[in-house]
């Protein structure tokens, strides 16, 4: 596990998209057992703010894999081991913002950090509010 500070830069490929990021393997597949991912979608009373997000899961390992949109993929987001833009997303309570490979295929985690080395948070009654952005 790496972290980075919230306005750290880094290098980035010119000709990665974020849709590329997610459609390079489509479906994507486990990083378990290879195999290709099923999508299915979040269930609507998940109160965390990804109600409603579909999402691939391996049926034999029952292993979540990633999500299936472009949430949280961009450009300002640091490179996973794949070499692909990662997925900036918050954690259930406390609300930590931090970054994941895409794709689910390099085990990629890095904390967002504050300044003061503190892991940066969403405040719990913005969760459902950062839902409907698209950069978390």
């Amino acid at each position: 596990m790496t972290t980075r500070l919230a306005n750290q830069a880094y290098h980035h490929h010119p000709w990665t998209t974020p849709t590329m990021t997610i459609t390079r393997l489509s479906p994507p597949r486990c990083p378990q057992c290879y195999r290709d991912g099923i999508i299915r979608i979040v269930n609507g009373n998940i109160p965390n703010g990804n109600a409603g997000r579909p999402y691939y899961i391996c049926y034999p390992c029952d292993q979540f894999i990633c999500f299936a949109d472009a949430r949280g993929i961009g450009p300002a987001n640091p490179l996973c081991q794949c070499g692909e833009y990662t997925r900036r997303q918050m954690s259930g309570a406390p609300h930590g913002i931090h970054y994941v490979c895409a794709r689910g295929w390099c085990w990629f985690y890095e904390k967002e950090m504050e300044m003061d080395a503190v892991q940066r948070q969403v405040p719990a009654r913005s969760v459902e509010i950062c839902a409907n952005y698209s950069y978390i």
